[in-house]
């Protein structure tokens, strides 16, 4: 970690950029809490009870099982564990004893509920190896794999090694299993799906066009499955017709589906982006029934979702940051049973999952405020070359005039920060903190605060940055920090048989030289740009000795091995952890280096600041406490730093991250005692 200190004392004098995440419409429509029918609305309420920890749900009619996974303390492996479980009064119990399914030293690769009755497994003997394993296809081809039927209480009824029938369809992973009434099997493989009999022989098979997204049984007890289609570019969902060997694609097709169950009243249930719909297979006709985020559920932590007969609909969610599994219960409930709570928009421009995340805690803790967010792009609409930039003047659009943009904004680097802070757009923040028991800008890095300030007014908190630079040898680029663009072209001059990035073109050459530099060149405020400077000319001069497309084909040699000869002179280096620092060293391996940054008309620092996770408070929002109530939510957040992907701006949580990454643990023996090298000195691990 050589390098940490240096640069990140270079903090002290960045080049602040903006970037952050959005949420979408391209209309801008809010998320509201009813359906079509302003009569109801939707609810989800987390159920109580004594479910174990849940792997995954295995639900087909009325029949609902957990699988769920202990330690042995004997054979120190994970075994599986299979029980029922019934769903009364807002709480789920495990409604039977365990049901033993896999036959001993067997893993269960795949599981299902057969509509049949009982159960289907795929289980697999792996070859025992204690060495490395060189030749990965030899050692897949010596897989046993069975096709098994149990009855409901775990009694082996069928057994049918298929092993080498995938061998010779070249199939090791078996993705999912379903089955009809009559016992027939489907299992699906790579782009495959394989119809075998009630006896698990195979009778037929079909090809997937692409990835398998979800399978189910719809309320009919009917199997389906879901894929993405490269004609169509579309999600198709077909029923899977096991006794007759083939696909039945449904009329309509989707941008995607996230997930698919059985309906409530009618076939099917499914999720798009964050919209729960229902679908009516003989009028192939589907019906929004609900946004997810406003029944405080997280699209992005949907796992399975299933209706049941008594007219709820079951749904399973994982946070994978926290661990934290969640068995809830969808019922449609009369509007004039929702508690009514001051309403604060979150304008932004497409779904985003953290957002998300945000938002759902905020709601379930605030007994005053309820958070809704309004998006400029539909991801379930087809994406167009316009898609972006339309949704980007559609939102700023609102933002100038004030017209149900809302009451909070999540900043993003596609909108023109700058622009919409000298327009007023953007409250103040400064009056908020200074009245504030629980924030404070001095909790914050100074640079993250300095960029986030517009004329002396801080216009958002962030959450998070990362860093952009440029690392050259310092026997190339000299040792000090930042350069001008004429220093690019004697560079350039000095090494005429050398490129300054690798891969680069006369294209690629232009967007980096302008990356620091372009506002030196063009006026936004004024509509103006001038090019005739002589930075201007350099940067012409360095993108002329390029060629217009880069030529791949006869590039084999590695980026390490280009910097070592000086093919290469220079490396992006984006670093949004402490690792990321070593792994942009690598290119170096042992030769000092500098971290020079993006070159800049007057020769200052060129290392970029990316703030993100960063929202504002709109000027003219009509709830200002309210919106506010939100961002102390937001910035009080726990991190959660192996999955923010960035920096955290608070000084606390970096201390935090950068004394996790240089604590050094030590080779210990099975007595707890550390192990020494010959020299007697501990052994890192």
């Amino acid at each position: 970690m050589k390098q940490i200190g240096r640069l990140f004392l270079g903090i002290l004098c960045l080049t602040m950029g903006m970037t952050i995440a959005g949420c979408g419409n391209k209309e801008g429509k809010e998320n509201t809490t009813t359906a079509d029918n302003d009569a109801f609305t939707y609810s989800a309420k987390t159920l109580s009870g004594t479910i174990p920890n849940i792997d995954s749900l295995i639900v087909v009619g009325d029949r609902k099982y957990i699988r769920y996974y202990e330690k042995n303390q004997e054979t120190k492996e994970y075994d599986m564990h299979v029980v029922a479980f019934e769903v009364t009064d807002g709480q789920a119990q495990v409604a039977s004893q365990e049901i033993k399914l896999g036959q001993q030293g067997r893993y269960v690769e795949q599981l299902d509920a057969s509509p049949a009755g009982g159960f289907v497994t795929v289980e697999k003997i792996y070859p025992e190896t204690e060495e490395q394993i060189d030749d990965y296809e030899a050692y897949q081809k010596q897989i046993v794999t069975f096709l098994c039927r149990y009855d409901e209480n775990g009694k082996l009824l069928m057994e049918n090694d298929i092993s080498d029938f995938l061998r010779q369809n070249q199939e090791y992973y078996i993705n999912r299993t379903v089955s009809d009434e009559q016992g027939n099997i489907c299992i699906m493989g790579d782009q495959k799906v394989y119809f075998m009999d009630a006896q698990g022989k195979n009778v037929g098979k079909a090809d997937i066009p692409n990835w398998i997204d979800a399978t189910c049984y719809g309320k009919s007890g009917k199997a389906y499955i879901s894929y993405y289609d490269d004609a169509s570019d579309k999600t198709v969902i077909s029923q899977i017709d096991i006794a007759n060997q083939k696909l039945n694609p449904m009329g309509t097709e989707f941008s995607y589906v996230r997930t698919m169950g059985a309906g409530i009243d009618k076939e099917l249930l499914f999720v798009t982006d964050d919209t729960l719909q229902e679908y009516d297979i003989q009028n192939q006709t589907a019906d929004t029934l609900c946004k997810l985020l406003d029944c405080d559920v997280v699209s992005d932590q949907l796992r399975q979702i299933y209706g049941m007969n008594n007219g709820t609909a079951l749904l399973f969610t994982e946070n994978f940051e926290s661990n934290n599994e969640e068995l809830l219960e969808l019922k449609k409930l009369d509007a004039s049973e929702v508690v009514e709570k001051q309403i604060i928009t979150i304008a932004n421009l497409y779904n985003d999952g953290r957002l998300n995340e945000y938002i759902v805690g905020f709601n379930k803790s605030n007994d005053k405020y309820r958070v809704t967010s309004k998006y400029y792009i539909d991801a379930s609409t087809e994406w167009t070359e316009n898609t972006m930039s339309d949704a980007v003047t559609a939102m700023q659009n609102d933002l100038v005039s004030g017209s149900g943009a809302g009451d909070v904004i999540c900043l993003s680097e596609m909108l023109p920060v700058d622009a919409l802070a000298s327009k007023g757009v953007l409250e103040d923040l400064t009056p908020y903190i200074e009245a504030s028991d629980d924030i404070s800008l001095d909790d914050y890095l100074y640079k993250v605060i300095q960029a986030s300030t517009r004329d002396g007014k801080v216009i958002c908190l962030p959450r998070n940055f990362s860093i952009q630079t440029v690392i050259g040898k310092t026997a190339v680029v000299g040792d000090k920090e930042g350069w001008s663009l004429k220093d690019v072209e004697e560079l350039s001059k000095k090494y005429p048989e050398s490129s300054l990035f690798n891969y680069s073109s006369k294209e690629s050459m232009l967007y980096t030289l302008l990356s620091m530099t372009w506002t030196q060149f063009m006026d936004e405020s004024n509509g103006t740009c001038s090019f005739n400077q002589e930075a201007f000319k350099s940067i012409l001069t360095v993108c002329a000795g390029y060629p217009d497309e880069y030529d791949w084909e006869n590039d084999s040699k590695g980026m390490a091995a280009k910097i070592k000869d000086n093919d290469v002179l220079l490396a992006d280096s984006y670093v949004y952890d402490f690792n990321g620092i070593q792994n942009a060293e690598c290119y170096f391996e042992d030769s000092p280096i500098t971290y020079i940054g993006y070159p800049t008309v007057d020769g200052s620092c060129g290392t970029i600041m990316n703030v993100a996770n960063s929202y504002g408070i709109l000027s003219k929002s009509k709830n200002k406490d309210g919106a506010w109530e939100f961002m102390k939510y937001v910035a009080n957040y726990p991190y959660q730093n192996s999955y923010e992907y960035a920096f955290p701006s608070k000084k606390e949580a970096y201390r935090e991250m950068k004394d996790s990454v240089l604590h050094v643990e030590y080779l210990k023996d099975e007595n707890g005692e550390y192990i020494l090298d010959e020299n007697g000195e501990k052994i890192p691990e």
